[in-house]
C-alpha cells in the first residue's frame, strides 16, 4: 500500500512534554493570558543590572517571585509568546512545556506511532493469552528483565503484522521498520492554552500540576506508510477497537465519580479513536484491559476554564485519526 495521509484532531486537551518546566521567573499573567518571557535575553539586556541582585537572590532561594514584579519593564519587552490560561494567576506554579519547534507546537509522529503500537499489542495478546501468561511469569519470577520482556512483546506483535520475525533480536529495529509516520506541520502558538491538572479523586497531598496543552479541535496531518504487506485499513480498525474499549472503561469510571460521560461518536466510519501524550492513563498505555488486576482508581483531569471547549473535568489525550488521502 502506498503512503496515505491522515488527519489527527484533538478531542480533549493534549500535552506532549518537551521535558522542561518554567516558573514565575519566566512568565507572568495579564488579562487571563500567560505571557512567556525569554529569561536569557532578559538577563543579557543592559537594563538587567539594576534588577540583578534581587532576581539572583529570588532564584537561589526559590522564592517563586514573579518576573513582572522583579523587572516589570524587561518582562514585557522580552515576551516570547502569549497564550490563554485558566487557574494559574493566584498560585503561579511551575508549568510543564508542550513540545514545540520554532515556538510552534505539534504532536510528534513518534507519539502517534506509540499509541498505535499499544493498540496492536493489545490485539495480538488478546488472541494469544498463553504467550502473555508466559511473559508475565518470566517477569515476576525474576528470570526475565523488563527490557527483554518489552522487546519480546514488540517482536511478537510486529511479527504477526508482517507475517515474519520482524525485529527478532532487535526490538528497536522492528519498531522502526513496520510503519513510518511523519512529523506533522506545526500549528500557531494560539492553539495552546495553560491550565491546571488535578488528580481525581483528589489526593490529600502533592503538588498541583500546570501544563501547556493543545486546545480541542486542533488538527495535524501525517503521512503514514506501512511496510511490507501490512493492511493499513485493518490496522486502523484494530486501533479504534482498542481505544473504544478504553473509552468504555473511562466512561464507567466517570459515571462512578458523578462526572459527565464522554461522547465521541459510534465509530464505523473508517476513523479511529486514539489517545496520546501525558494523562492518557494506564489503560491506554498498558495491557491492563487483558490482565486480571485492579484498574487505576484515579485519573488526571483538566479543571474547567479557558478555552470554552474544555468542559467539566476534562480527560487528557483523546483524539480522532481520519484518513484524508
Amino acid at each position: 500500500m502506498k503512503t496515505a495521509r491522515f488527519r489527527l484532531t484533538t478531542l480533549t486537551p493534549v500535552h506532549v512534554g518537551a521535558g522542561a518546566k518554567y516558573g514565575p521567573l519566566e512568565y507572568y499573567i495579564r488579562d487571563n493570558r500567560l505571557c512567556r518571557v525569554d529569561f536569557y535575553r532578559l538577563c543579557s539586556d543592559p537594563g538587567f543590572t539594576k534588577y540583578r541582585d534581587r532576581i539572583i537572590k529570588s532564584a537561589l532561594e526559590m522564592r517563586k517571585e514573579r518576573i513582572d514584579q522583579l523587572a516589570p519593564d524587561l518582562a514585557e519587552r522580552f515576551q516570547l509568546y502569549s497564550i490563554d490560561q485558566a487557574g494559574l494567576s493566584g498560585e503561579y506554579p511551575d508549568v510543564s512545556e508542550h513540545i514545540k519547534t520554532g515556538m510552534r507546537p505539534y504532536i510528534p509522529g513518534s507519539s502517534l506511532k506509540g499509541s498505535i503500537l499499544t493498540a496492536l499489542v493489545y490485539d495480538y495478546f488478546k488472541n494469544n493469552k498463553g504467550e502473555l501468561d508466559t511473559l508475565r511469569r518470566e517477569m515476576y519470577s525474576g528470570r526475565g528483565r523488563r527490557f527483554r520482556i518489552g522487546r519480546k512483546i514488540i517482536e511478537n506483535t510486529i511479527g504477526s503484522l508482517t507475517g515474519s520475525d520482524a525485529g527478532t533480536g532487535d526490538g528497536k529495529r522492528g519498531f522502526a521498520r513496520w510503519i513510518r509516520i511523519s512529523d506533522p506541520e506545526t500549528v500557531p502558538i494560539e492553539k495552546l492554552f495553560a491550565g491546571k491538572v488535578i488528580v481525581c479523586p483528589s489526593r490529600q497531598s502533592g503538588p498541583r500540576i500546570a501544563m501547556e496543552m493543545l486546545k480541542p479541535g486542533t488538527d495535524f496531518e501525517y503521512e503514514i506508510e506501512p511496510f511490507g504487506d501490512i493492511d493499513l485499513n485493518g490496522l486502523i480498525a484494530k486501533v479504534d477497537e482498542f481505544y473504544r474499549l478504553v473509552l468504555r472503561e473511562e466512561n464507567g469510571w466517570r459515571k462512578r465519580q458523578g462526572l459527565s460521560l464522554l461522547g465521541f461518536g459510534e465509530g464505523g466510519d473508517g476513523s479511529a479513536l486514539v489517545r496520546v501524550g501525558t494523562g492518557s492513563s494506564k489503560l491506554a498505555t498498558s495491557l491492563l484491559l487483558l490482565l486480571d488486576e485492579a484498574h487505576p482508581k484515579t485519573r488526571k483531569l483538566v479543571i474547567p476554564g479557558l478555552p470554552p471547549a474544555v468542559q467539566e473535568k476534562s480527560p487528557m489525550g483523546w483524539a480522532r485519526l481520519q484518513r484524508v488521502g
